[in-house]
């Protein structure tokens, strides 16, 4: 292993990969940054103070080249969410003006100079409205921006940056509730919104699964409903994505039909979002020597207790790949005015999270299990909202790579689970951190290409930016 230290950077050459690592950059325990990705050549930061913004540029070999602090955000403005473009990249703001609320646009070359900005939509200021949203399509061309009164009135508009013009805008009242129903809204290239709801039961005997997606053309004023009923199946765990290269509005969960605190195996619901009034629905059992190979401690009657479906990727032919992982957290309250020989002064923990075996499964287009595999792990921490652990899903053309902690600790090593389009598995150990002050948040990292992501290591206020290029 050789180590080369210069210009306030460390360069870690292994044999299969390199790995740079930048200056230190202060931060707050209060502050929060954010990748926003390439740009250009550059690869830019952005830190959220309390009432203002940085953003940082680094060159490909992680030095850091410009701070910017834009006077964008303040008392009466709050950022909205941010989207990279080629040379560019966009910060949207929301910025109350008396009875309005203004969405302002900013627009940043790769060296975080201003380049341009305007007001892009102005709506008035509705008591119990929440803030605006925002949700950007696959291409990002468009964005979404919309705001509820949680409960059943709905105010959205959709923005074309390339020909920066608002395509379309709606006030829509649904039939629900939308604080207790709301899963997920997504954006397609073509401006068209998608909203997935699941209507949760208030009786006390509830009789299965029940969605209804509401879709809303850019060229019409009315919105379609289906609504998919599934019964004496319930949902345990669910993500929506966009396929959209076979028009297709995909769901992927876990379910149970006998008691809530366990899964008893994944499903699938498939909306075709040009003929919405049909939809499959698959679900698949855990398989036996799959429950055979996770620990015993999550296994129960036929289920699986504390695992969640953490992301799901779309496979070219239709075909769905589900990542699932165990995860768990205790609460623990202290004994106030606790006194005595065994008191222990330095563990004032209140709450312990746990993150361990992955479970991927692979489903063909007809809802039939391909293959499954277990990957174990086991992370253990304490207050600190599992920043630290789960994974990050590297995806490259021949396989994934599974990136994540051994250890939640300030010394540990970094490993990985190369996963071939067959299911077969092989861990990799990708990195030591010891003695480089380094706590790597794999669930912030942003893949820049198919052989480099970049991953932010967070310890005692020190943010630091670490490249793995393979």
């Amino acid at each position: 292993m050789l180590f080369i230290v210069g210009y306030g950077l460390l360069t870690v050459c292994l044999s299969a990969q390199k790995v740079t690592v930048s200056e230190e950059i202060s931060i707050r325990q209060d502050d929060h940054f954010r990748i926003i990705g390439q740009v250009g050549d550059r690869i830019m930061v952005l830190l959220v103070k309390s009432n203002r913004i940085e953003l940082l540029s680094f060159d490909n070999r992680m030095r850091l080249r410009r701070t910017v602090e834009p006077e964008i955000v303040g008392r009466s403005s709050r950022l909205v969410g941010q989207l990279n473009q080629g040379n560019s990249f966009y910060l949207f703001t929301q910025q109350r003006d008396r009875d309005e609320q203004h969405i302002i646009k900013w627009e940043f070359d790769e060296q975080a100079n201003l380049r341009d900005s305007s007001t892009i939509a102005i709506a008035g200021h509705l008591f119990g409205f929440t803030n605006f949203l925002f949700t950007y399509s696959e291409d990002r061309s468009k964005v979404l921006f919309f705001r509820t009164d949680n409960s059943r009135e709905i105010q959205a508009f959709c923005y074309d940056i390339n020909d920066a013009e608002i395509l379309w805008d709606r006030n829509v009242n649904i039939d629900g509730n939308i604080r207790s129903d709301f899963r997920r809204m997504l954006l397609d290239n073509t401006g068209r919104m998608i909203m997935a709801m699941e209507k949760r039961e208030r009786r006390f005997r509830r009789t299965g699964m029940n969605f209804e997606f509401f879709v809303f053309d850019a060229d019409s004023d009315h919105f379609r409903l289906k609504e998919a009923s599934i019964p004496d199946v319930f949902s345990y765990s669910l993500s929506f994505q966009l396929d959209g290269h076979n028009n297709r509005l995909i769901g992927a969960g876990l379910f149970y039909e006998r008691t809530s605190t366990r899964a008893e195996g994944h499903y699938v619901i498939v909306i075709d979002l040009d003929s919405p009034e049909e939809y499959q629905f698959f679900k698949n059992p855990f398989p036996s020597e799959i429950m055979g190979e996770v620990s015993d401690q999550n296994v129960s009657r036929g289920g699986i207790a504390d695992i969640e479906v953490r992301d799901f990727m779309l496979r070219n032919d239709g075909g769905v790949v589900i990542f699932s992982e165990i995860s768990k957290v205790y609460e623990r309250r202290p004994t106030y005015g606790q006194r005595g020989f065994h008191r222990s002064y330095g563990r004032m923990g209140w709450t312990d999270y746990y993150s361990e075996d992955v479970i991927i499964t692979s489903f063909n287009p007809d809802g039939t299990q391909l293959w499954s595999n277990v990957l174990y792990k086991r992370q253990y921490s304490q207050d600190d909202d599992a920043a630290f652990s789960s994974f990050f899903i590297f995806e490259t053309p021949s396989y994934l790579r599974l990136l994540f902690n051994d250890e939640i600790a300030n010394n540990s090593t970094v490993s990985e689970y190369l996963v071939r389009a067959d299911g077969r598995a092989e861990r990799k150990s990708v990195l030591n951190t010891e003695y480089q002050n380094l706590r790597l948040r794999f669930r912030d990292a942003y893949q820049l290409s198919n052989s480099a992501i970049v991953v932010p290591s967070d310890r005692k206020s020190r943010l630091n930016l670490v490249k793995v290029e393979y």
